[in-house]
Order: C-alpha cells, then structure tokens, then sequence
C-alpha cells in the first residue's frame, strides 16, 4: 500500500513541478504532504491536488483556523491563522475522495498544514489562493461539459468540515 501511495505521489510531483505556487506567492514546498515517504521532488500547492483514495490521516495536519473562505470563479480563496513565523509554513489542498453521488455531486477534500517545525509564537494571517480547475476538469471527463456545481466538503485541521459549493 505504501508502495502505491510513494507511486502516486512521485508521479503527482513531477507532474506539478512545471506550475507556479499561488499560496503567498511561496515557491513549491518540497515533501509538504508525505514527508515519511521520502518524495525526492517537489509539489506544487497552488492547485488542488487529486489524489483520490489517499488515507486522510496520512497528510501533515498541524494547527491552523480558518477564517474565511470562498470561490472566486475557478480559484478557493482561503484565510488561514496559525501560529508561526519562523519558518515558511505550507497549505495544500488535497481531494481525497471524490465523486460522492448525490446531487448536487459532492468532493471531499482536506486542507492540509505542515509547519516544518516552526515553534515560534506569532500569530500568523495568510490568504491562500487555490486553483480548483483541475477538479473542474475531472468532474467534466466523469459527467460532461455541462454547468454544474459541487458541494465541497473541506476537512480542516480541528476536525470540522468547512462546507462550499462550487459553481462553474
């Protein structure tokens, strides 16, 4: 399984490798999501990653609050506080379940928060800015080019699920 999942992951990242990180304007975080798996390259956070069927415990998921969040055509424009202000912090959206059939269609999904250790006390505000197109995209290859939404489902670090929808 561990196998699968390092596939999945090192295929995931050099695939991502060529898109530029919208989160702060922060260049790609290296091993950000499976820092026991050893990825040797890069991911890139500033679009969802689809990774569907990863184990939602296994991403890093440190403290964090959010404190909004909406779409903005095919960008989640997310605010996020967390303590810090040592080190970069990363976010990184991941699908890790989705479709779920219902109507309108569902996806879950799980921010993730690694704060490489950072142990200082700040309280930090950041805007992150996600492009969902891919998931856009899979929805059309998985029921056509039709306008539709999805009911986002975002597990956040405290548990809860923050619930949008996602029209396009």
């Amino acid at each position: 399984m561990r196998l699968v999942i390092a596939s999945v992951m090192i295929g995931l990242s050099v695939y991502y490798l060529s898109c530029n990180n919208n989160n702060d304007d922060r260049n790609r975080l290296n091993n950000l999501l499976f820092p026991n798996l050893g990825v040797p390259d890069q991911v890139d956070c500033g679009k969802i990653i689809l990774a569907d069927g990863v184990d939602s415990d296994y991403p890093v998921m440190e403290p964090y609050e959010v404190n909004n969040a909406e779409f903005n055509a095919d960008t989640l424009n997310i605010q996020v506080s967390y303590s810090g202000g040592c080190k970069e912090h990363g976010f990184c959206l991941i699908g890790w379940n989705y479709f779920l059939e219902s109507y309108p269609v569902q996806a879950k999904l799980l921010l993730s928060h690694n704060s490489n250790k950072d142990h200082c006390d700040a309280m930090i505000t950041s805007e992150l800015r996600i492009d969902m197109s891919p998931l856009k995209e899979e929805y059309f290859k998985q029921y056509g080019n039709e306008h539709a939404s999805i009911a986002v489902r975002i597990l956040i670090s405290s548990g809860e699920e923050l619930n949008l929808l996602y029209k396009f």
